[in-house]
Order: structure tokens, then sequence, then C-alpha cells
């Protein structure tokens, strides 16, 4: 699981997709949303460990 922290970096990021001075995601289109999560790749810190989960059974 990754996250991303709202650094001032980040938050410039995110102003650049929002349609007024508040971040919205629910106010994103489809193609904008694509664009802000290629984005956020390179800001995504990962949780826990780097191998993929295995499911029991």
């Amino acid at each position: 699981m990754n996250y991303v922290l709202s650094s001032e970096k980040n938050r410039e990021m995110f102003l650049a997709y929002s349609l007024d001075a508040t971040f919205s995601p629910l106010d994103l289109g489809t193609s904008a949303a694509q664009a802000m999560l290629g984005e956020l790749t390179d800001h995504a810190r990962r949780l826990g460990g780097t191998a993929p989960a295995q499911a029991e059974g």
C-alpha cells in the first residue's frame, strides 16, 4: 500500500488539478484523475513490505 504526504510540493500538484482554491477529488474528470494518479506515483511512499501479499487457501 502506498500513501502520499501533503507536502508543499504535493499541495501544488493537488491544486493544479483543482477547479478552485480547495482540492476536491470528486470534482475531477476521468482524464484529470488519471493524469493526477500518474503524477502521484512519483511522490508515493510504500507502507509495509515490498513483496505483494499472498492469499491463503
